[in-house]
């Protein structure tokens, strides 16, 4: 696991609040991913600070301008009634000459490289090392357009040479616009792009350094731009360095086609939720459980049966007809409880029609030769949300929680690889191995 600390940083400078400029000092700690701005003025008891501000201007000491956005008051502490701390919380700030659009952000990340398949060095054979800073990948999703590449740092071109040379290279992405737009725009499609990411390597990825950029003229032979940085409010995540061996997919493996847009506008959620499988280290097993079934239940509404009871019913009778080849499965999916006492479909019909319908049945040793473990995970579920006595011993605890929620992951996993047209059966296949 890498993980790293680093000492807060602060800036001094004057800032704008409400109609007075005074003198106060940010706070930025990129470990926990919090940015405060301290000030300590004099006490006036006539006028009290705001709750929240959109934004405050400033300039540091140094001249660098800066707009600090979604600031919202955490302490307001008056001093034997002289002087006056405020703090602010701060979701994000911008450096550099003040302006409200843009047209690209470009995003550093770290422990993405890999899943991209991109890198600047090459090495053709032994003792040949190449680069090429040409290197990189387009998509459009999130009506945005996309573009993958690679910065790379080496020590190979220095003169005098050292004894050792230090190459780092990460992923960054690129988000462009057509039209200038507010750095929430930049910020939603980032995050749906780090969520993607992070379900493709089971795994974290950590921002490094973020840039936006504007057009400063209208030459299109040749556009130039200025440069705001962006620093916003994420903390640095415990990397797990899964192998790439275990990822769910890279890059190269999504379909450059129209409906994966449509697809991932669906799957943001999912991802989100999926993700508290290695994100937060000290969420209990049991929320994790509880996010992984919402996944799987917000999954299978998104994409099947336009989450319709009457269309789901009539589908499972052409699949299963009733005879006694099929009486298994119409009693997982055409349960009392769905046919007659829902008028929606239910998390077990849910469940239980993901598992059978996964293809050369690579989940039947799941519900072939336990078919009531579904409603296992259902009272657990039931048990965690609404509690009750008559449902505390059908709950799932200790280490058949943990392998209800590796089972859930697993069913998860593959279904939203069949989604997005990725053939992981195999992996699943030697997953199940492990838990038979």
């Amino acid at each position: 696991m890498n993980q790293t600390v680093e000492t807060p940083i602060h800036w001094l400078g004057e800032f704008q609040v409400d109609q007075d400029v005074i003198q106060g000092e940010i706070i930025y700690n990129k470990q926990d991913g919090k940015i405060f701005l301290q000030i300590i003025k004099k006490a006036d008891l006539s006028k009290r600070p705001h709750s929240k501000i959109f934004h405050i201007a400033g300039v540091f000491n140094t001249g660098t301008k800066v707009v600090l956005y979604h600031n919202t008051l955490i302490k307001d502490y008056i001093r034997e009634f002289i002087y006056e701390e405020i703090v602010y919380r701060v979701d994000y700030l911008v450096c550099g000459e003040p302006r409200e659009k843009f047209h690209r952000l470009i995003c550093t990340i770290k422990n993405g490289l890999l899943w991209s398949g991109i890198s600047q060095v090459n090495v053709p054979e032994i003792g040949n090392i190449q680069f090429d800073q040409s290197k990189c990948e387009i998509y459009h999703w999130f009506e945005a357009k996309i573009t993958f590449y690679t910065q790379l740092k080496t020590d190979f071109y220095r003169i005098p040479r050292k004894e050792e040379s230090i190459t780092v290279e990460r992923l960054s992405f690129e988000i462009e616009s057509d039209e200038e737009q507010n750095v929430e725009y930049f910020i939603n499609i980032r995050d749906k792009i780090l969520s993607l990411i992070s379900f493709g390597i089971k795994d974290n990825v950590n921002i490094e350094q973020q840039w936006l950029k504007n057009f400063t003229g209208l030459d299109t032979e040749q556009q130039c731009y200025n440069r705001n940085q962006l620093i916003s409010s994420e903390p640095a995540i415990s990397i797990l360095n899964i192998s790439d061996c275990d990822y769910n997919f890279t890059l190269n493996q999504i379909p450059k086609n129209k409906n994966t847009q449509e697809k991932l506008d669906k799957l943001v959620p999912v991802f989100n939720l999926y993700s508290s499988l290695f994100k937060y280290s000290n969420m209990p097993i049991e929320m994790v459980f509880l996010n992984i079934v919402q996944a799987i239940e917000t999954f299978h509404a998104r994409f099947f049966y336009d989450d319709n009871k009457k269309i789901y019913m009539e589908a499972i009778e052409r699949r299963f007809p009733e005879n006694d080849a099929n009486k298994l499965q119409r009693e997982m999916l055409l349960s009392d409880t769905q046919v007659n006492k829902s008028s929606n479909i239910i998390l077990a019909s849910r469940i239980n029609d993901l598992l059978v319908s996964a293809k050369n049945d690579l989940f039947s040793k799941w519900w072939k030769n336990n078919p009531q473990y579904t409603q296992k995970i259902v009272d657990t579920r039931h048990y965690y949300t609404h509690y009750g006595k008559n449902k505390e011993k059908k709950a799932l605890r200790g280490d058949e929680l943990l392998q209800a929620i590796y089972w859930m992951r697993l069913l998860l996993e593959y279904h939203v690889c069949s989604i997005l047209e990725i053939d992981i059966e195999e992996n699943i296949h030697r997953y199940i191995g492990r838990l038979i």
